[in-house]
């Protein structure tokens, strides 16, 4: 039982920072989780909004701890947002803001839609990773 409760220091954002086993339980089945989602087939992927709140298990003792690493996390993706191209953050804007048609998007960008599927596929992927970096 005292195992359970002693913190475990984890690197995050180059940084090394002391969690509750619990919170570095939790981070390592995410993680887990989100390499079997990557090498799983990405054929549907854009078909699912992937900044919903995904029904996740959190064990976590503390609301304080919850509310650390989902400020953690929140932190990592705005940074890397920030770093985007302007067409890049219009892409992802018209997919999971407005909620466009690929075939639509593609047409403002003048380009086609599997064209827009590869692209938003792969800035999905830029932003899960890094979050989970």
């Amino acid at each position: 039982m005292a195992e359970e409760n002693s913190d475990v220091q984890i690197r995050y954002n180059g940084q090394d920072i002391l969690v509750s086993k619990k919170v570095a339980d939790f981070l390592e089945r995410d993680r887990k989780k989100m390499a079997a989602l990557q090498r799983s087939d990405r054929r549907h992927l854009i078909k699912v909004n992937p900044f919903e709140r995904m029904d996740i298990e959190m064990d976590i003792a503390s609301p304080v701890e919850y509310h650390v690493i989902k400020n953690l996390f929140l932190e990592k993706l705005q940074e890397t947002v920030s770093e985007l191209t302007d067409d890049e953050k219009l892409l992802i804007k018209y997919r999971f803001r407005y909620e466009m048609t690929l075939k639509r998007i593609g047409k403002k960008f003048g380009i086609s839609k599997p064209a827009v599927h590869v692209r938003l596929e792969k800035l999905v992927e830029k932003l899960r990773n890094s979050v989970l970096a």
